[in-house]
């Protein structure tokens, strides 16, 4: 009995089989190719949405938008303490006048002041030790729309969108 040429289904080219096969052997090792691809694809795609990849770069992204954060605020404040006019003496901290919990403000840079690490936590009237002292210096050097303005930001819910945050930072940080 003679092996019937065969046409295979998928590229039409004319093959020889002793089974009854209907795709040829290039394009079968074709398909299982790209099966492996798609199973790898859904595998990554998973992964990606999984909670715990999320939370572990997200957490990564967000110390890294910490980093940026505090650079964008030192270039634009300088390295000296903005509380006093002459160059305090001490390291320089930034300090976060909305608490960093709050999302909305967190990475926002009206809401960063450079300070000495005695008005930042040290001095009797420092950020730390006499909020409603500090309130009231910043509002007397920023002014009232400032303050309405962090408020108004404090206020608005966080998009959680990391990645558009790192963004900004970056590009301010130019």
């Amino acid at each position: 009995m003679k092996n019937k040429p065969r046409f295979c289904k998928k590229c039409s080219k004319q093959f020889k089989s002793s089974m009854q096969k209907r795709i040829c052997y290039p394009c079968q090792l074709e398909i299982k190719r790209q099966r492996k691809e798609e199973r790898a694809k859904r595998k990554l795609e998973c992964k990606l949405n999984s909670k715990k990849w999320l939370k572990k770069e997200n957490k990564s992204t967000q110390l890294a938008c910490d980093k940026l954060w505090r650079e964008v605020v030192k270039k634009t404040y300088g390295e000296k303490c903005t509380l006093s006019n002459i160059h305090c003496k001490g390291h320089i901290n930034i300090h976060h006048i909305i608490s960093r919990r709050r999302k909305s403000t967190r990475w926002y840079i009206p809401n960063g002041v450079s300070l000495c690490s005695g008005h930042h936590t040290f001095f009797e009237f420092s950020a730390h030790q006499h909020p409603l002292w500090f309130r009231q210096e910043m509002i007397a050097t920023r002014g009232e729309a400032w303050e309405k303005d962090l408020i108004e930001k404090g206020n608005q819910a966080w998009d959680k969108d990391i990645y558009k945050i790192k963004h900004y930072l970056l590009n301010n940080l130019k």
